[in-house]
Parts: structure tokens; sequence; C-alpha cells
């Protein structure tokens, strides 16, 4: 805590040395205040020059522009019925054997509801019955 304290100038960190645990939620507090306040780039280069183990955090919008983002192909933009065209981030994992793929845009709310009940052996009837009731 000593070190983080010293790197940022904030001597108020330097009472929690040894108590980071039982006090996170006001260091988080201190901290976001402080950081709300800096450039993101100096400030991860005053953390890294001190050792201390820091990165930028992306929004989905400066994620999906990440250059190794777009070469791995982690974002995919779809057609869906409702929404119309969405983007979302793809399959984080690629496996050699088995790569996976994207085939169909997230259901509806029920759209799938009479397949998974014949999937649980309910009759058509039975079926019929549930959406009437």
């Amino acid at each position: 805590m000593d070190v983080l304290a010293d790197t940022l100038g904030l001597e108020e960190l330097q009472q929690y040395d040894g108590t980071e645990f039982e006090d996170r939620d006001e260091i988080k507090r201190v901290l976001e205040a402080y950081t709300r306040e800096c450039e993101t780039e100096s400030l991860l280069t005053r953390l890294l020059d001190a050792d201390v183990w820091a990165s930028k955090v992306n929004d989905f919008h400066e994620m999906a522009e990440d250059p190794q983002v777009q070469h791995n192909d982690m974002v995919r933009t779809f057609e869906h019925p409702e929404v119309g065209e969405y983007t979302t981030t793809g399959i984080p994992v690629t496996l050699s054997e088995t790569p996976g793929e994207i085939t169909s845009q997230p259901p509806m709310p029920g759209e799938h509801t009479d397949e998974v009940l014949g999937e649980l052996d309910y009759s058509d009837e039975q079926i019929r019955k549930l959406h009437e009731n």
C-alpha cells in the first residue's frame, strides 16, 4: 500500500497498510475519486514505472476497436428480427478441433418453449393446454 500511496501521492492510503482487505471499500472510494481525475495513459505510466501492476480497463467500444480483438474476430455483428443490427462479443476461446461458432441470434422470450417441452416428453396436447392457461 505504501508504494501505491507514494506513487499517487495519496498519503491517506498509508493508513490502510496491512488492512487492505478489511478496508477495501474505503480504499476503492479513495482510488476511484483520484483516478477519475487522471489521464489514463499518464496514470498507467506512473504505476508501471513504480512496478505496480496496472492495466487499462476498456469499455465495450474501446474493446471493439482494439486491433487484436478485430484480428481474432472477437466482435461480431448480427441481425436480430426485433432489435435490428447489433454487435456483441464472439466466442472467447478458439479450440483447434472444436472452434465453435455463433449460429443464431439470442432467442426471444418463449421462442423455444414448445421445443424444450417436447424434449421433456410433453405431448402436443399438453403443450397446447399450457398455452391456453
